[in-house]
């Protein structure tokens, strides 16, 4: 969506997503602030105390905080990533076929940057390509 391009609703409409945006990155640079100073370490749950049901736990939590993390960081990349695109002028725009994606998808998930029939291509190609390496 370049803005020369666009009608007054539309920009009214891409003001309130860039909003919407800003707003999402600022909570998720909350969440990892937060999360840097309460991470458990897997001592912190164990403590002195080796019995197999703790470690289990402990291990079972530590991997849950870590893939929380990680999903934190990355859905903050991609927050970044469309605050660019909108900066750039390609914003709502597919990064596959370059085709535009629907405004309802955008409204539902504002830092989409695949279409869905894109998006559900290249989910089957990483689920395919996850499964060969299991």
């Amino acid at each position: 969506m370049s803005a020369k391009d666009l009608t007054d609703s539309q920009r009214m409409e891409l003001k309130k997503l860039a909003e919407q945006l800003n707003k999402k990155r600022a909570f998720l640079e909350l969440t990892i602030a937060g999360n840097e100073s309460s991470d458990l370490t897997y001592r912190d749950i164990v403590g002195e105390v080796h019995d197999t049901a703790d470690e289990s736990f402990a291990s079972s939590l530590s991997d849950t905080q870590a893939y929380s993390k990680c999903h934190v960081i990355n859905t903050l990349s991609d927050v970044n990533e469309a605050l660019q695109r909108i900066k750039e002028g390609r914003y709502g725009r597919c990064i596959d076929c370059k085709k535009d994606i629907d405004s309802s998808r955008l409204h539902a998930y504002p830092e989409a940057k695949r279409c869905l029939i894109c998006k559900e291509k290249y989910e089957a190609l990483r689920s395919h390509a996850i499964g060969h390496r299991l």
